[in-house]
C-alpha cells in the first residue's frame, strides 16, 4: 500500500510540475502494482501524460513532414537530416502509441467495467491506431490496410457498446465524432461519416430540448456538438454532387433532419 502511495504521489507532483515523461513513468508502475485497477484520478494521469507526450510529437511530425517535402522538391543536401529527425519522432510516437493499447488490453480493459468506461477504452485504441496510419507511407498498401482495419475494429467494437448510453453522453458522442473523421479522412467513406455524424448531432440536440438540459453547462458535450455539426457543414459542401443527391435521399429515407449550416 506505501508504495502505491508513493507512485501516486510522485505522478502527482510530476504532474503539476509539467513533467509528462515522469508522470508516465510512475503512473505506468502504479497500474502494474494495482493490475489496472485504478481510479478516476490515476487513470486521468495516464492518458494524460501520454495525450501530451504523443501530441505534442505529432504536431512536430507535420511540421518536419511538411519540410522533408520541401527539401526534397528543392533537392537539399539537408534533406537526411530532416528525413531522420522525422523518422525519430514517428518512431516516438508508436512507442507511446503501442504502451497505451497494451496496457488497455493488458491491465486495464476488464469485462466488469461500466459501458461508459469500455466505450472509452476502444475510443482511445481506436485514436491510438489512426495516429500510426497518419504516420505509414502510403506506398505501404498492405500496412496500412491492417491498421485501417485494427482502427475500424476498435471503433466499431465501441460503437456497439455504446448504444446503451445516453444521446448526451460525451464519451458516445466523442467516439461517433472520432469515427465519424475517421471514416472521412481514413477511409473515404463521405457518405457514412455525413450520415453517423448527422444521426448523432441530431439525436443529441432532441434529447436535449425534450430533457431541457441547458448546453452552457455542459461545456466538453457542447464543444463536440459544435464540431460535429462544422463537419456535418463541410462535408456536405465538399462531397460531390452526385454524393449529395445519394446522401439527401437517404436522410429523408432516415427521417434525419438535415444539416444545420
Amino acid at each position: 500500500m506505501a508504495e502505491i502511495e508513493d507512485k501516486l504521489y510522485l505522478a502527482r507532483i510530476s504532474h503539476l510540475s509539467g513533467l509528462p515523461e515522469e508522470t508516465l513513468k510512475y503512473i505506468e508502475e502504479l497500474i502494474l502494482l494495482k493490475n489496472g485497477n485504478i481510479n478516476e484520478e490515476e487513470k486521468n494521469l495516464f492518458f494524460n501524460s501520454l495525450k501530451t507526450l504523443i501530441n505534442f510529437r505529432r504536431e512536430s511530425w507535420r511540421t518536419i513532414n511538411a519540410l522533408e517535402s520541401k527539401e526534397k522538391k528543392n533537392k537539399s543536401n539537408l534533406l537526411p537530416r530532416v528525413t531522420e529527425l522525422k523518422n525519430t519522432l514517428s518512431e516516438e510516437i508508436k512507442q507511446y502509441v503501442n504502451k497505451g493499447i497494451e496496457l488497455i488490453d493488458n491491465k486495464l480493459l476488464k469485462d466488469n467495467l461500466s459501458d461508459e468506461l469500455k466505450v472509452m477504452y476502444y475510443k482511445i485504441k481506436g485514436d491510438y491506431i489512426r495516429y500510426i496510419i497518419e504516420l505509414t507511407s502510403k506506398d505501404k498498401e498492405e500496412e496500412l490496410n491492417i491498421l485501417i482495419e485494427k482502427a475500424e475494429e476498435n471503433y466499431k467494437i465501441g460503437l456497439n457498446i455504446c448504444e446503451s448510453l445516453s444521446n448526451l453522453s460525451t464519451t458516445k458522442v466523442s467516439l461517433i465524432l472520432n469515427y465519424s473523421v475517421f471514416l472521412y479522412e481514413v477511409v473515404k467513406d463521405y457518405k457514412n461519416a455525413y450520415l453517423l455524424a448527422n444521426d448523432t448531432y441530431q439525436k443529441a440536440i432532441k434529447n436535449l430540448n425534450d430533457d431541457n438540459y441547458d448546453l452552457s453547462l455542459l461545456k466538453d458535450l457542447n464543444k463536440m456538438l459544435n464540431v460535429l455539426k462544422e463537419n456535418i457543414g463541410k462535408w456536405a459542401e465538399t462531397i460531390v454532387p452526385e454524393k449529395v443527391e445519394n446522401i439527401a435521399s437517404d436522410v429523408q429515407q432516415d427521417n434525419i433532419e438535415p444539416a444545420l449550416a
